[in-house]
């Protein structure tokens, strides 16, 4: 099911397909429905949530394993790589830009296709030269399987003539359907010409006050002022008092660092202000 890398391998989707979506949400899932029968039904004894991550992600890929087993199907029924939505389209890949930054393109519907078009040939330099095999994108042939080798080629290319950051500047505000892959910490942030931190995503500060980013999702409507997510905590801030508290000494302490038992982590006191 996950597409394939260059040389055929599977590739993993991560953790984020068992173990997140479905194991956590369907898990959150059913306990809601059991929160919410309770709560129409106070006489409820409760409900058991039955539930684990393989019959969660099978749920989950339903709909791309009934497309795949349809037969004939050209969308979904193809080799991995070769279908619509695992790299097969070139309307629905990425492509790697002149600073070695990557773009990716997702313009299914004829009308984000069209745009995609018109604005990738409309930013071209007079000097372009596509490979000899590789064919100009059309929205008119946007479907014909038979030049999708060919437009990815010609797109391929189109894309190396520019950075990434010119790129962003050509597709956004547009429908072209067209976004920078980005790293974690640029995802944490709305990129503009002054980058403002994203409602989603809070700076916190740990005890040397460097500044951290991390998930802070808002409630749409509290009930009273949501409260400041707790400071982030450097590994190890309490590792050495945590030891003396449970009976190690100093002696059993320096043992353990010349061990390696704990890692790199040396102990910071406090410097007296007198």
């Amino acid at each position: 099911m996950p597409p394939s890398t260059p040389e055929g391998r599977p590739s993993f989707p991560l953790n984020i397909l068992a173990d997140m979506a479905g194991g956590g949400l369907i898990c959150a899932t059913g306990i809601m429905a059991a929160l919410l029968l309770l709560a129409r039904s106070p006489e409820a004894r409760g409900q058991v949530i039955e539930t684990d991550m393989v019959a969660g992600a099978r749920y989950i890929s339903s709909f791309n394993l009934i497309q795949a087993l349809i037969p004939n199907n050209l969308a979904f029924g193809q080799p991995p790589g070769h279908s619509l939505l695992d790299g097969g389209a070139p309307f629905y890949n990425s492509y790697q830009c002149a600073d070695g930054g990557w773009m990716s393109v997702g313009c299914l519907e004829p009308q984000f296709y069209e745009t995609f078009c018109n604005l990738i040939q409309n930013n071209l330099g007079p000097v372009f030269r596509p490979p000899a095999n590789a064919i100009c994108p059309n929205p008119a042939k946007q479907n014909d399987r038979i030049q999708w080798p060919a437009v990815a080629l010609w797109l391929e290319a189109a894309f190396r003539t520019r950075p990434c950051s010119e790129w962003e500047g050509v597709f956004k505000g547009t429908d072209a359907c067209v976004v920078a892959v980005l790293t974690p910490a640029e995802a944490a942030r709305i990129h503009g010409p002054d980058p403002v931190a994203h409602p989603n995503f809070v700076d916190l500060h740990d005890t040397e006050s460097n500044s951290k980013t991390t998930i802070a999702s808002a409630r749409t409507s509290p009930p009273s002022p949501s409260p400041s997510p707790p400071a982030l905590l450097p590994p190890g801030t309490h590792t050495f008092d945590i030891l003396r508290k449970i009976g190690i000494d100093e002696a059993g302490i320096m043992e353990l660092q010349k061990q390696g038992a704990l890692g790199r982590q040396s102990e910071v006191r406090s410097k007296s202000k007198l």
